[in-house]
């Protein structure tokens, strides 16, 4: 799994973040699910008692009822659950670097020569993934020569190692 995600300690940390809240959501409704039959069972038994009717098959079908609809919002919450994780689960993988390269190479974000210089990196073995990748970094080497006064007598001149104080 760790070398298919991105961050996979991230992802474990949100699924279960997910599962949990959706075993509690649950753990919710079936308690909401038994009080509301507890109390339409009361209500049949005591409209049995006092009215000596069929009225306890009314309030069975209205108990049985909730229950369905209970059934329904649990279906509903797993439901839920499971496209937050599959939405989480596509979130996190790794896409294809030269992809990745392509599709700036497209849109024109990169010239050519960055391109094919990104491009041999990948294929020697570079990591090329993910928006803050070390290679979206000028490398010593790729800045433009720089000339910077230090003292009267002093200056450097060059970039990055070639960087000379005269």
């Amino acid at each position: 799994m760790a070398s298919e995600f991105r961050r996979p300690r991230s992802l474990a940390v949100a699924r279960t973040v997910v599962y949990l809240a959706a075993g509690v959501a649950l753990l919710f409704l079936f308690g909401v699910t038994l009080v509301f039959l507890v109390a339409m069972g009361t209500l049949g038994v005591v409209s049995v008692a006092l009215f000596e009717s069929g009225n306890a098959l009314a309030v069975l079908g209205v108990g049985l009822s909730g229950l369905l609809v209970s059934g329904a919002v649990a279906y509903g919450v797993l439901s839920v659950t499971r496209r937050a994780d599959h939405w989480l689960v596509a979130a996190a993988r790794r896409s294809d670097p030269l992809e990745e390269l392509a599709a700036s190479y497209v849109e024109g974000t990169l010239d050519e020569r960055t391109f094919e210089r990104r491009v041999e990196r990948v294929l020697e073995g570079g990591s090329e993934t993910g928006g803050h990748s070390s290679m979206d970094r000028p490398r010593l080497g790729d800045e433009p020569p720089v000339t910077i006064r230090v003292g009267d007598d002093e200056r450097i001149e060059g970039s990055g190692r070639d960087a000379e104080v005269r």
